[in-house]
């Protein structure tokens, strides 16, 4: 798999600006008419994976579109995603949606 969504967002860290939208879980309302930053980061969904790189887009009602580089072995709804700034964790959630 090479893209999943991720809800229960927790941001551990203000790089890239990524929180400055709000979240809807948050009780702030989010405005759909600005763009939506990306950002690049690693993510890890296995504690005994290496991160890989992907890109990390957010959505509208706060959760967060990934979609890795090379596809990943299996990631699953339920899981934990884990966003990394080289070695800073900058934040996670909990894996929703997977593409099929």
């Amino acid at each position: 798999m090479k893209e999943f969504v991720v809800d229960e967002i927790n941001w551990l860290t203000r790089s890239a600006g990524v929180w400055k939208h709000g979240s809807a879980g948050e009780g702030r309302s989010v405005d759909t008419t600005l763009p939506l930053p990306s950002i690049r980061a690693s993510v890890k969904v296995r504690s005994m994976m290496k991160d890989e790189p992907a890109t990390l887009s957010l959505m509208h009602d706060g959760r967060v579109h990934v979609v890795y580089e090379e596809p990943q072995w299996a990631p699953a709804p339920g899981q934990s995603a884990v966003f990394y700034d080289g070695d800073v964790v900058i934040g996670g959630g909990v894996i929703s949606e997977v593409a099929a």
